[in-house]
């Protein structure tokens, strides 16, 4: 009885310096600089946005050269391969364009 009391009670505490922590942590990244962002027809778009569509075109060129050549039957699992892919061009070109 008193373990499971001993229990809850470290829960009710961990739980507020838990929330405390988290808002902490949240109140300090908000002082970061601001993210690059484009003027495009007159709408500001982050430039990580800009990168993953990109990253996303150069993947599906990347499928269709993979087609081509038919190298696509070897690739196992292309669940994984093409998102890997997407996420490989997308974070290349934050890396080359905004580091």
């Amino acid at each position: 009885m008193t373990r499971t009391l001993n229990s809850l009670s470290r829960k009710r505490l961990i739980r507020p310096v838990a929330v405390t922590a988290c808002s902490i942590a949240a109140l300090s990244t908000a002082g970061c600089s601001r993210a690059p962002s484009f003027d495009i027809l007159g709408s500001f778009f982050p430039a990580w946005i800009l990168c993953g569509v990109i990253g996303l075109l150069l993947t599906v060129v990347a499928r269709l050269y993979f087609v081509h050549i038919k190298l696509e039957d070897q690739l196992k699992p292309l669940i994984l391969v093409y998102p890997c892919l997407a996420a490989f061009f997308a974070f290349s070109l934050w890396l080359l364009f905004f580091n």
